[in-house]
């Protein structure tokens, strides 16, 4: 089984009048290498941090990176303009978005949300980006193939259900219900393609 989560850019709305805030104000004599901007995460190495970093990749920008215990932790600080923006699943911020607190700017997946139809994806204006989460049922190494095979027809039947498309979608996710040489290939080239980024980007373990 494979479940496509979509994630979200989000940014606060600043006050009608009032100046987008920023994470810092340069000094007296600005120097090359100041960071304005800066981003939320749900702490380093989630996937909301690695999201961020292939988008500071893609783009060749400069955003400070400011992990947090959690998603949720995170939310205040976006919300009042201590951090810039932040990515995060559809369905942790998605109660901010409705309330008018913070701004969808894109989706990390290559089509839209059902849960935002109106929010582009990033990819349509960063070729190439696309970040996505997914929760699937892995057996031990030597099943035999015909349990996998049995195993496999009835998740299938169960992620398109009507009832469990439902939980899926209401919580951003896009039901996917693949082979299981679909999500093999799947998994090996998230493993490859997000290895790179954190070489590429320089992430450490903390």
């Amino acid at each position: 089984m494979n479940r496509g989560l979509h994630a979200c850019l989000c940014g606060r709305i600043p006050k009608k009048g009032a100046p987008a805030p920023r994470s810092g104000t340069p000094p007296d004599g600005y120097t090359a290498g100041f960071v304005a901007l800066s981003f939320a995460s749900s702490g380093t190495g989630t996937s909301p941090h690695m999201s961020a970093e292939f988008f500071k990749l893609l783009a060749g920008v400069k955003i400070l990176h400011v992990p947090y215990k959690g998603s949720t932790a995170a939310h205040p600080d976006l919300i009042g303009g201590r951090v810039s923006m932040m990515f995060d699943p559809v369905a942790a911020i998605l109660p901010h978005i409705k309330s008018g607190r913070v701004r969808a700017l894109g989706v990390t997946s290559k089509h839209r949300s059902a849960e935002l139809p109106d929010v582009p994806p990033i990819g349509d204006t960063l070729p190439g980006y696309e970040a996505r989460g997914w929760n699937g049922i892995l057996a031990p190494a030597g099943t035999p193939k015909p349990v996998i095979e049995r195993l496999n027809r009835e998740i299938v039947n169960v992620v398109h259900s009507p009832e469990f498309n439902q939980i899926l979608v209401s919580e951003g996710a896009t039901p996917v219900g693949n082979t299981p040489a679909e999500f093999d290939a799947v998994i090996r080239a998230d493993v490859k393609k997000w290895a790179k980024i954190i070489k590429e980007a320089g992430i450490r373990a903390e």
